[in-house]
C-alpha cells in the first residue's frame, strides 16, 4: 500500500511540474492558448492520480472518488486534445462535443447508479479518451521526427485505452484481477509520456520562434540577409535550385530624402508598404528579403527570365501609386536589377550581377528595371 501511495504521489507531482512548465511557456514565452490548455490538462491529470490514490485509502468513498477520477480524466484528455487541435489551427468543436456527450452520460449514470454503473463509467471514460487521443493524433504537426514520436506515444495511449475498456468489461474492478494493476501502472506511464511529448513540442515551437526572430527583419516582416541565406541553403539541401532561377535586387529611389523631409516614421511606413507589395507579388517557393536599409532582394525559382522581367516591370510601375499617400509631395519610385542564375554558378555570383544591373538603373535615371545578358540573351 505504501509503495502504491508513493508511486501515485510521485506521478501527481510529475504532472504538477509538467503543468507548471507549460504554464511558464505560455506566460513568459507567449505561446498560444494550446500551451495553457496543456498546462490545465496536466494539472487535472495530477488531480486524477490523487483521486485514484484516495479511492484506495478511503474505501468508504471509493466509488465516488473513482467516479470523480473518470470526470477529471476526460476533462484532462479533452484539454490535451483541444490544445493539439488549436496548435494545428483546426476546429475544436469535435473535441468539445465528444467530451461533453460522454460527461452527460456519466452524469446520468451517477444519478441512476444502477447495477454495474462503476464499470460502465470506466468503459465510457476509456472509449471517450480513445476518441480524444485519435483526434489529437490526427492534429499532429511539426518536424518529421516530432510527428513520428507523437504518433508512437499516441498509439501507445490508444492501446492502453482499449486494454482498459476490454478489462473493464471482461474481468471488472476486482482487486485480485489484472485491471487495477493495468490502471495503476499503464495510466501514469501514458500520462507522463504524453507530458514529455508536449514538452518536446513546446521546446520545438520555442526554438522555431527564436529561429524566425533571428531570420526575420522586425520592421518589414520579410527575411533578413541571414534568413534569406538559410532558406536558400535549405532549398539547396533538398534538391538543386530549380532552373530557370531569376534573381532581383530592388532599391527605393532617393529614400534618404523621404527620411530627411518626412521623418523616420514615414520612412519606416514606406519600407513596410514596399515590403508588402513585394510579398503580395510572390508565391510558392519565391523568397524575398530586406538585405539593407532600403535594399531588397527576391528570387523567382522556375520563372523564365522574360516572364520575370515582365513581372518586375509591372511591380515597378505600381510603386508610385501604392506609396503615393506616404510620400507627401515627393513621388516615391524604385529601381530594380535582374539576372538569371547560370548553370553551375554560385548564387552569390548571380546576386553580384543583379547588383550591377541595379546600379545601371540608378545611373540611367532611376525608376527603371535593368537586366544583364543572362536575361537579355
Amino acid at each position: 500500500m505504501l509503495t502504491h501511495a508513493a508511486f501515485m504521489s510521485a506521478i501527481a507531482l510529475i504532472c504538477l511540474l509538467l503543468a507548471l512548465a507549460l504554464l511558464t511557456a505560455w506566460r513568459d514565452f507567449r505561446l498560444g492558448r494550446h500551451a495553457l490548455a496543456w498546462s490545465a490538462a496536466f494539472a487535472l491529470a495530477a488531480a486524477t492520480s490523487g483521486l485514484r490514490l484516495s479511492s484506495t485509502l478511503v474505501p468508504g468513498w471509493g466509488e465516488d472518488l473513482r467516479f470523480l477520477s473518470c470526470i477529471t480524466s476526460i476533462v484532462s484528455m479533452g484539454l490535451l486534445s483541444w490544445g493539439f487541435c488549436r496548435r494545428a489551427e483546426r476546429k475544436t468543436r469535435l473535441v468539445c462535443e465528444v467530451a461533453g456527450f460522454v460527461l452527460m452520460l456519466l452524469a446520468i449514470l451517477w444519478c441512476v447508479q444502477g447495477s454495474g454503473w462503476v464499470t460502465a463509467c470506466r468503459l465510457l471514460t476509456s472509449m471517450c479518451n480513445l476518441a480524444l487521443v485519435v483526434i489529437a493524433l490526427s492534429s499532429l504537426k511539426g518536424a518529421r521526427k516530432t510527428i513520428r514520436l507523437g504518433q508512437l506515444m499516441f498509439l501507445m495511449a490508444a492501446a492502453y485505452m482499449v486494454t482498459v475498456a476490454v478489462l473493464a468489461v471482461t474481468v471488472g474492478p476486482d482487486p485480485g484481477s489484472v485491471f487495477p494493476l493495468t490502471v495503476a501502472v499503464g495510466g501514469p506511464v501514458v500520462t507522463v509520456s504524453l507530458g514529455i511529448l508536449t514538452l518536446l513540442i513546446t521546446a520545438s515551437d520555442l526554438a522555431g520562434d527564436l529561429r524566425m526572430q533571428a531570420w526575420t527583419d522586425p520592421l518589414t516582416g520579410l527575411l533578413n540577409r541571414r534568413g534569406f541565406e538559410q532558406r536558400i541553403a535549405e532549398m539547396k539541401a533538398s534538391r538543386p535550385l530549380p532552373e530557370p532561377f531569376v534573381v532581383v535586387v530592388a532599391d527605393l529611389d532617393h529614400f534618404k530624402t523621404v527620411n530627411d523631409t518626412l521623418g523616420h516614421a514615414a520612412g519606416d511606413a514606406v519600407l513596410r508598404c514596399f515590403a508588402r507589395q513585394i510579398s503580395s507579388a510572390l508565391g510558392g517557393q519565391e523568397l524575398a528579403a530586406r538585405i539593407g536599409g532600403e535594399e531588397f532582394i527576391f528570387v523567382l525559382p522556375g520563372t523564365p527570365p522574360a516572364e520575370g522581367l515582365a513581372r518586375v516591370e509591372r511591380m515597378r510601375q505600381s510603386v508610385p501609386a501604392s506609396l503615393q499617400d506616404l510620400g507627401g509631395s515627393h513621388q516615391i519610385t524604385a529601381s530594380f536589377g535582374l539576372t538569371a542564375l547560370r548553370g553551375g554558378e554560385r548564387l552569390e555570383e548571380a546576386i553580384a550581377r543583379a547588383d550591377l544591373a541595379l546600379y545601371r538603373s540608378k545611373r540611367e535615371g532611376r525608376n527603371r528595371v535593368s537586366s544583364d545578358e543572362a536575361v537579355m540573351g
